[in-house]
């Protein structure tokens, strides 16, 4: 009511705009001035004039109006998904299967949201996600983790990884079996029970049980200590990607492509910016993982 009786000075025309009659509107006035203790306006039947408190009030009040307009337009922004902040869990391994495509196509189309990405252990990242404490994650996982919203998001082969000198380095192809007699380096079930149970499923399948030598870290790390001799290991083939020195991949006999990495976030409601995320990664994921 102020700015627009100071910017009419004129009660009639200001009470029009304001859709009101005017007497409720100079009792309006009366009660500011009152309040702050100030006269605002100098006025007889004629005339209505700002005082110099009314002059500094008006420039203070502009810009409050123009806080609250901002207001609510970042408001009316995050309820769209166009602002805001998510964060989000990721794995390594992720980098080699398609996370900067997802990040650049998510920023594009969500330039307000700020997506801060944290890397952790799979397991670690489902137990973030369930607590509320991360929006979403990128985990390495063969089957959908139980307890949140997922969608898989690559499938891939298993290749036997060993160190650029090892006996079985220039192979073309392998049996499993021919790694029997090796030590495998492997996450301990309780690190990532998933990772786990399928390199000893896959042993399994070949007709022996590993030898292993427990490990916790991240999957690039793992090739890397294979690189400098610590044993072998059965390694995702996107990880391959990676380049670490000292480290030779080679494909496995009958080896088959299975999920490997899926997407999570904890169940409705979804915010609306990571609706904007789960939008991104369900355009670029990989082309035989989509529905």
């Amino acid at each position: 009511m102020f700015v627009t009786l100071a910017e009419e000075l004129h009660y009639g025309r200001a009470a029009q705009r304001l859709f009101m009659t005017q007497p409720p509107l100079s009792k309006a006035i009366q009660q500011l001035e009152a309040i702050i203790g100030l006269r605002l306006f100098e006025r007889d039947s004629k005339h209505v004039a700002l005082t110099p408190a009314g002059d500094l009030l008006l420039e203070k009040a502009r810009e409050a109006l123009l806080h609250v307009h901002d207001t609510v337009e970042l408001g009316k922004a995050v309820a769209r998904g166009m602002s805001g902040r998510i964060t989000v869990g990721f794995t390594g391994a992720m980098l080699y299967r398609g996370l900067p495509k997802m990040v650049d196509w998510f920023k594009a189309n969500s330039p307000g949201v700020e997506l801060a990405l944290h890397e952790a252990m799979s397991q670690r990242q489902v137990e973030l996600v369930r607590s509320g404490s991360l929006d979403a994650g990128f985990v390495n996982s063969p089957l959908a983790p139980s307890g949140v919203d997922s969608m898989m998001v690559f499938r891939e082969r298993f290749m036997a990884c060993v160190p650029i000198g090892h006996k079985l380095a220039k192979s073309a192809r392998i049996k499993l079996q021919a790694m029997r007699h090796e030590t495998f380096l492997s996450f301990s079930r309780a690190t990532s029970p998933a990772y786990h149970d399928r390199v000893m499923a896959l042993c399994a399948d070949a007709g022996f049980h590993p030898a292993t030598r427990q490990f916790e870290g991240q999957i690039l790390t793992m090739v890397a200590m294979v690189a400098a001799g610590f044993g072998v290991a059965l390694i995702p083939e996107s990880v391959k990607g990676a380049g670490i020195n000292g480290a030779v991949f080679i494909p496995i006999v009958a080896s088959v492509p299975q999920p490997t990495a899926f997407f999570i976030w904890k169940a409705a409601p979804v915010p609306p910016a990571l609706s904007g995320l789960v939008k991104a990664v369900r355009a670029i994921r990989s082309a035989d993982c989509r529905d």
